[in-house]
């Protein structure tokens, strides 16, 4: 890839663009990255660069797989991380509505506790420093978004997404199960999927060095 070429770096729910900050400085030496924040993301975020790599990571993947299916001819590729087609398949209804009623009563703490469902058993270690360095969201914003994510359901646009496509995700998932991963790459032509060994929600923040070389690996064979 040209130097002009761009990398769109979409977060998911309940944080904010700073958690790619280990991609945007790996990356942006020789790349241009854009990591726009989700309350001002349009469908599709860069109309005046032509086929930019989109790279989505939970919420932030749906965002990434409609943008895809409905605009094929303007991204050269796609990553999705820790991502699921239908959210509610990997997260029970009933705990969803458990998560929008604490939100409601105690925002603060229950987004602290959501914080630590983003990391496995192996990452326990990074989860103070996260909470310390996450900027909460806004409360109305946060929990509208997650009624949003619960009813979404993408299955039926996988068949439209027709460009290289990169499936990363982590086996101790517990937000979106390691299933979620297994059935976006079944179900997505000539996608690759890329497990990372004992990675939570978030292998790009807890295990950078090996989700940059994989993406870059990617990103490299698709030029």
């Amino acid at each position: 890839m040209a130097l002009s070429d761009t990398l769109v770096f979409i977060h998911g729910w309940g944080v904010n663009s700073s958690v790619w900050r280990h991609q945007i400085e790996y990356f942006s030496n020789k790349y241009y990255t854009n990591a726009p924040e989700l309350n001002s993301l349009t469908l599709y975020p860069t109309p005046c660069t032509l086929h930019p790599v989109l790279i989505g990571w939970s919420y932030g993947g749906m965002r990434a797989i409609e943008m895809a299916s409905k605009y094929p001819e303007k991204f050269k590729a796609l990553v999705l991380v820790g991502c699921s087609a239908k959210f509610s398949d990997g997260m029970n209804p009933v705990i969803i509505r458990n998560i929008t009623r604490n939100l409601k009563r105690g925002f603060e703490a229950t987004m602290r506790n959501c914080y630590g469902t983003f990391f496995s058993a192996e990452e326990t270690g990074f989860i103070d420093e996260f909470v310390e360095r996450q900027r909460l969201p806004d409360k109305e914003e946060t929990i509208e978004l997650l009624d949003k994510l619960a009813a979404l359901d993408l299955r039926g646009l996988l068949k439209d997404i027709n460009m290289p496509t990169l499936i990363i995700h982590g086996d101790g998932d517990e937000v979106c199960p390691m299933q979620a991963g297994e059935y976006l790459y079944k179900n997505i032509k000539d996608s690759k999927l890329e497990v990372i060994k004992g990675a939570g929600h978030m292998p790009f923040y807890t295990r950078p060095q090996k989700f940059n070389s994989v993406l870059k690996e990617f990103i490299e064979g698709v030029e």
